[in-house]
This record gives C-alpha cells, structure tokens and sequence, in this order.
C-alpha cells in the first residue's frame, strides 16, 4: 500500500515539473548547430581554395599549397555537417 502511495506521489511530482518547466517529449527541441557550422566552416574553406587558386606561391610548404588543401579539407567537412542536417531534418518529418 505505501509503495502504490510513494509511486503515485512520484508520479505526481513528475508532472508538477513538466508542467511548470514544459518539458515534454513534444515539445522539447534541442538545438541543432550543425547547419550554421557547415556553413560557416563551407564559406572558410571556399575562400581558402580561391586563394589557393589565385596566390599559388603565397602560403606553400615543401612544394605544398596549403591554402588549397586546407580548404577542400574544410569543404569536405562542412559537407558532411550538412548532410548531417538534411538527414537529420527528414527524420523529424
């Protein structure tokens, strides 16, 4: 009898915080950063492949163009954050 009254006033408690804090299961969002980081990380690694581009001899290593391949490394990665967006977008519809 006392655990069914402990159960029930646990159970009560739980819903005086969801309402008072509207924590649901519905309502809950978190926020999802990995599109302004793509994009962000994307217009970086564009700008370092123009200037790669543009200004071969600016910035090498060992014959290297560091700017060019940083920047498609950035490109890259910034993809992959922005299929990780699109794919996370369709699941929640």
């Amino acid at each position: 009898m006392e655990t069914k009254k402990a159960i029930t006033s646990s159970l009560e408690a739980k819903e005086r915080i969801e309402k008072t804090f509207a924590v649901t299961a519905e309502k809950h969002d978190s926020l999802d950063i990995r599109l302004p980081i793509g994009l962000i990380t994307g217009i970086y690694g564009l700008i370092l492949i123009m200037l790669g581009i543009t200004d071969p001899h600016a910035s090498t290593v060992l014959n290297i163009n560091i700017n060019l391949i940083w920047g498609a490394v950035m490109c890259i990665f910034a993809a992959l954050f922005l299929i990780a967006h699109k794919l996370s977008v369709n699941k929640k519809t």
